[in-house]
């Protein structure tokens, strides 16, 4: 039997002529070259107003819940805009104790002000997060123009950094570590102006912020000076380094940094405690210097998966989409690749390409998280804006060979943003509410909205502490008060009993988990009614 294979009519089913496709796309791609010459300046606006609105929206409440690190950042913040002390009464720590293993001050101090000025809301707890990640936005753009001269390539980085899921979920969060990329991400820009124009105030200007960066998340301790120290080598070999500026620029953040060293003496035992009335120097309880060791590399290969797909962990990253969409691991890959050859050949002819200090940025990161103890998705958050640029690096590449590719990755990428804008703020708080409760931080978001529904103010409140991960800091953090308030004798906050008494009061109200059977059962007994339920959290009179 002769069998005749046949193309499927794709021409007929369609009634499109193949033919014209591609002529069509490069048709495309020069009148998208022409709109954006001419229009890029709104182009940019209008990323950085989806940038504000798809990060503001619905701020308070998705993710939903709050993570255990927001609870002890916002009351430290808290005290620190009312009494200028942290909630264990040290007065303007440079280093904050938080739940015993330390917390970095940058984001407490920088909401504390926020607080001082509009009081404490959710809402404003998660800001600084949305305005660093926008200054790491808006940095792109003018990190994309100084990488490829080019303002389309610009603002396809600006493109990618505002829509890429790590980026997007990490800036809805009140957490440290999502602070320190942009911090380098804007030294290492101020290092490249200043590398190029050879002026003083750019090297002061990155001094300042790679001293700032040391406050925000504690392994930019590690990154930074094995960062600056490969590029001092890669400036000495393209002969573009001036050792007068890296002094002046090295100079500013050992000066900005003393408070740190301070920090580092008491926790290894060279010095005492520092009290002043100025600044406070504490011993952590767990100080974990431990956790970096060169033996951690075998167990944590697994991290070169992770990077580019998830962890276990639902607040960083979503197996329906990854850290960077599916479809970037290819291009990443390619862009490594290409950085890697362009900055050989840089060396090789000593000529000096910027491109390099990303891979150097890059490699740095990468070379420390692969050493921690446990490294997560979070904890390698400052390597994404390297891992975007390579991407662009990659798709510039493609686009010298195939004009089409840029139009074709613009429609996937915008549907890919627009899927993933739909499933976080409709399936995700649904999907993941079990990973999103934090080991059951819902007792203060239930006090805050039985405070504002109820008139409880003149009777006593005993709550179920058994279902509570810190309920003395949620109390004190959702009744707006001091850490002075805390009665560490009666375990009283205003009229709130952290505890559960052993004879019930008829009088009094009481906060009872859901799953507390037993605790509802005696409350039933006693004769006392279930009034309203809230986050896990049932009221009882």
């Amino acid at each position: 039997m002769n069998l005749e294979l046949h193309k499927p009519d794709y021409e007929g089913c369609l009634g499109i002529d193949m033919k014209k496709v591609p002529t069509t796309m490069l048709k495309i791609s020069k009148q998208l070259d022409i709109y954006i010459e001419k229009h890029y300046k709104l182009i940019l606006f209008i990323m950085y107003f989806l940038y504000a609105f798809t990060r503001l929206y619905r701020l308070a409440e998705v993710p939903s819940g709050m993570h255990f690190d927001e609870i002890g950042i916002a009351f430290d913040s808290l005290s620190m805009a009312t009494d200028h002390i942290d909630r264990y009464w040290y007065r303007f720590p440079v280093y904050f104790i938080n739940f015993g293993g330390g917390m970095n001050a940058m984001y407490i101090y920088v909401l504390a002000v926020f607080i001082a000025v509009f009081g404490y809301s959710k809402f404003l707890l998660r800001l600084p997060s949305v305005i660093f990640g926008l200054i790491l936005t808006v940095c792109a753009y003018h990190m994309g123009i100084e990488l490829f001269k080019s303002k389309k390539a610009a603002l396809f980085t600006t493109f990618m950094v505002m829509i890429c899921p790590y980026f997007f979920m990490a800036q809805r969060w009140a957490l440290e570590s999502p602070l320190l990329v942009t911090f380098f991400t804007v030294g290492i820009y101020f290092m490249m102006r200043g590398i190029v124009t050879n002026q003083y105030r750019f090297y002061i200007l990155a001094g300042v912020i790679y001293a700032g960066a040391l406050y925000t998340y504690a392994i930019s301790y590690l990154i930074i000076p094995l960062f600056l120290v490969l590029t001092v080598l890669y400036l000495w070999r393209t002969r573009k380094l001036v050792l007068s500026k890296f002094f002046l620029m090295g100079g500013l953040i050992f000066l900005l940094a003393i408070p740190l060293f301070l920090f580092l003496a008491v926790q290894n035992g060279y010095l005492n405690e520092i009290k002043t009335a100025y600044f406070s120097v504490p011993r952590l309880p767990m100080y974990r210097s431990g956790e970096i060791t060169i033996t951690n590399l075998p167990k944590n290969l697994y991290m070169l998966k992770n990077l580019l797909l998830y962890d276990w962990l639902a607040y960083t990253a979503l197996p329906e989409f990854g850290t960077v969409y599916y479809i970037t691991i290819p291009l990443f890959l390619y862009g490594v690749f290409l950085s890697i050859k362009n900055t050989l050949h840089s060396v090789k002819t000593k000529t000096y390409d910027a491109a390099s200090l990303i891979l150097f940025m890059f490699l740095c990161i990468f070379a420390i998280v692969m050493v921690l103890d446990s490294p997560t998705i979070s904890r390698a958050g400052s390597i994404y804006f390297s891992i975007m640029i390579f991407t662009v690096i990659a798709v510039k590449d493609l686009y010298h060979r195939w004009k089409t590719v840029v139009p074709v990755l613009l429609i996937m990428y915008t549907l890919l943003f627009a899927g993933f804008c739909t499933f976080y703020f409709n399936v995700y708080p649904v999907k993941y509410s079990a990973q999103l409760n934090f080991g059951q931080c819902n007792l203060g978001e239930a006090i805050d909205y039985y405070d504002n529904k109820y008139d409880m103010d003149s009777t006593p409140i005993y709550i179920d502490i058994d279902h509570a991960l810190n309920a003395q800091l949620e109390v004190l953090l959702y009744t707006r008060s001091s850490a002075l308030d805390w009665d560490k004798i009666l375990q009283t906050v205003r009229n709130y009993h952290i505890y559960w008494p052993e004879q019930l009061d008829q009088n009094a109200w009481y906060l009872v988990h859901e799953d507390n059977i037993e605790a509802k059962e005696k409350l039933t007994h006693l004769e006392l009614s279930y009034v309203d339920s809230y986050h896990h959290f049932e009221l009882w009179k």
